[in-house]
């Protein structure tokens, strides 16, 4: 599973290989990167694109950005932004050296005292009246912990204003962006010591600096605590691409029930649906196909929203052929080998199998093959390992994003219409968790609670709207 700021992830995260210190070093590379310059070095339109730039090494180096910017302070950065990790510096303290050194004989100050001025020409006290309202949370939950009632909690207010709980109203400025290279500088190296510590007690940061689309400036957000609230996935897509195109979902879940989210793709479609309804897991995300068959086995499963993507509460069936190859009509598909993705899904199972035998043809007289995701469909097409393939509409529009070589494929037949995948509750979730998950899904805005249009270059979730009452039939 993939955690963390995708923004601040080194290479070697990104593709989930293993990771060591000098993956702190990449993020402390991003952090001066965006302090220098006053905006993130690696950006996207969506969470795979920003990845696929961080992977690439897309990022342009600080000095050509900002002239103003010492040559020797630029090569520092660029070097904790290596794509090799094995040519950036070993350790965190080795970039504050580096940079240090950059800055000798210069003008700027990369010293504690200027990072210091920093933080209170930005800030004012308000820092130190988050530090106090998060100290005194610490105290009330350790107050608890002992069973001893707690106290409560305020945070000190302006002259002439009353004292408030946990909440901030102090507007903040955001001269960050335009302050100046001495600032910045002190705000890195200055930290010394403590910049080995930074990946640490990032936990902890967001408590004091709440950011994001959620959050804003004014308030402070506590964790999520409690157990997991597990949502099993179909793997519609390949599973990384599925983890990373929900995380936005995921992160806005957290937020809103108050409780961890975390999301399973599980390894095919049957058992995605088995899960939820055996209790094992509370939700899951299934086809409409494969919520039919699970809701005739169980008819006490909620469908709790559907998706819409691109404003569109359905998708089309397609079935693809080679543009070169010699299939030009339903005929020529006898005896050849069709690839299906999932024997429950509906776009590649359901609808293909129905179409065909529409037109007369058996679709037993196909040999069948199962590539178990929609993008393996189109891979499978491709490389030749079959001659028709079914799957729907969104896969096939958006595979170039992918990097797919779409145009070496056709649309032979639109197969049909249905409704996107749903969001369905089992056994395993109380009635008031699922009426939460319902809430939380029937609200969830991508451009307001995850600052894009919509949720995904694949998936492309616009929102999530009520089941039709004919979903299951």
């Amino acid at each position: 599973m993939l955690k963390g700021k995708i923004s601040y992830m080194s290479p070697e995260q990104c593709r989930q290989d293993k990771v060591d210190r000098r993956s702190d070093v990449f993020a402390l590379g991003v952090v001066a990167w965006e302090l220098l310059v006053g905006e993130k070095p690696f950006r996207g339109n969506s969470e795979l694109a920003t990845m696929q730039s961080i992977v690439t090494g897309d990022v342009t180096p600080v000095h050509e950005v900002r002239p103003d910017v010492p040559r020797a302070l630029s090569d520092a950065v660029m070097k904790a932004l290596s794509l090799d990790r094995d040519k950036r510096q070993r350790t965190a303290d080795e970039l504050r050296e580096e940079m240090r050194e950059a800055v000798r004989g210069t003008s700027l100050q990369a010293d504690s005292d200027a990072a210091a001025r920093l933080v209170r020409t930005l800030l004012g006290n308000r820092h130190e009246r988050r530090q106090r309202a998060v100290e005194q949370a610490m105290e009330r939950t350790l107050v608890s912990l002992s069973g001893v009632m707690p106290l409560s909690i305020e945070v000190p207010a302006h002259e002439g204003s009353a004292p408030s709980s946990l909440s901030i109203s102090e507007p903040t400025t955001r001269a960050a962006a335009t302050a100046g290279v001495v600032a910045s500088v002190g705000a890195m190296v200055g930290l010394g010591a403590l910049a080995v510590a930074v990946v640490g007690v990032g936990a902890l940061a967001w408590v004091l600096w709440p950011s994001g689309p959620a959050g804003g400036d004014d308030e402070v957000v506590l964790p999520p605590e409690g157990e997991p609230i597990v949502v099993s996935v179909a793997p519609v897509l390949a599973p990384e691409e599925l983890r990373l195109e929900h995380e936005p979902i995921r992160l806005y879940l957290e937020r809103e029930i108050g409780r961890p989210v975390d999301f399973q793709v599980a390894p095919s479609y049957e058992l995605a649906a088995r899960k939820v309804n055996d209790g094992t897991v509370p939700f899951a995300f299934l086809p409409q196909n494969t919520t039919r068959q699970a809701h005739d086995d169980n008819p006490d499963l909620a469908i709790v929203a559907v998706k819409v993507v691109d404003g569109s509460a359905s998708t089309d069936g397609y079935l693809l052929v080679s543009r070169e190859g010699d299939i030009k009509k339903v005929d020529d598909l006898v005896g050849g080998v069709i690839c299906y993705s999932d024997p429950l899904s509906n776009t590649g199972y359901k609808l293909p199998r129905a179409w065909l035998d529409d037109q007369g043809v058996d679709p037993d007289a196909l040999v069948p093959r199962f590539s178990g995701n929609h993008h393996q469909v189109l891979i499978d097409l491709i490389d030749g390992a079959c001659d028709v393939g079914g799957t729907h509409s969104g896969n096939y529009n958006t595979a170039g994003q992918r990097d797919v070589p779409i145009a070496q494929l056709r649309i032979l037949a639109i197969t049909g219409s249905t409704p996107h995948d749903a969001m369905v509750a089992g056994p395993g979730a109380s009635r008031g968790l699922v009426q939460r998950m319902e809430r939380a899904l029937l609200a969830f805005d991508p451009k307001k609670h995850a600052g894009v249009d919509r949720v995904g270059d694949s998936e492309r979730i616009t929102g999530f709207a009520e089941p039709p009452s004919d979903y299951t039939d």
